[in-house]
């Protein structure tokens, strides 16, 4: 039986306030945490992935199933860009503002969006060398067939599919974004293991 069901926090500041855009209108994005008891089970779900990522090693030491999802780099940057993001750590990428999510990232550009694009590239190429330790979930896959790629997660994990599934929007759309054409030659300048997960 599931003891609690609520969202986790995606961020919180220095003084232990929620920092986390609210913006829920957009009921079909995938913006909600899950936490959830079972037993001495925990499953946890968070849209803050570096924080992870950086101790990654510990967590799989520890045993913890562990799914990573991936998206298109370009529409991760074009996200990242969004005005509503510009005071979060992808945002703040060099000098005295470098945020520490990005201490174990090795910058060889000082400009923003070649900077974002190495970031894409440190992590995602750290899911890849751990492919085999995890599940990797494509984003776009997702939002493309739903319930068979949640359904393949939880028998991952070991949950039941839950009843209540939403559709998904797709939110790789170009008309969303602005700045693509920088991007898109960042993402080819400084992305290679985009290739791995089969992204142009």
């Amino acid at each position: 039986m599931v003891v609690s069901i609520e969202s986790v926090p995606n961020k919180i500041d220095e003084k232990g306030r929620l920092s986390t855009i609210l913006d829920d209108s957009n009921k079909h994005s995938i913006r909600k945490n899950i936490f959830s008891v079972k037993g001495n089970n925990v499953v946890f779900g968070s849209k803050v992935t570096a924080l992870y990522l950086n101790q990654i090693d510990r967590i799989l030491d520890h045993g913890y199933k562990t799914i990573i999802m991936v998206r298109d780099p370009v529409y991760t940057l074009g996200s990242w860009n969004r005005e509503k993001l510009a005071d979060t750590p992808m945002n703040r990428v060099y000098g005295n503002d470098l945020d520490t999510h990005w201490k174990n990232v090795e910058f060889v550009s000082n400009d923003k969006i070649e900077r974002q694009a190495q970031i894409w590239e440190h992590y995602a190429g750290l899911i890849w060398s751990l492919r085999d330790k995890i599940k990797v979930c494509k984003y776009e896959q997702l939002v493309e067939r739903q319930e068979s790629v949640i359904r393949e997660l939880v028998d991952f994990i070991g949950i039941s599919l839950p009843s209540d599934l939403v559709n998904l929007e797709n939110c790789n759309v170009t008309s969303r974004y602005e700045g693509l054409e920088s991007i898109r030659n960042a993402v080819k300048k400084y992305c290679p293991s985009r290739e791995h997960f089969g992204y142009p």
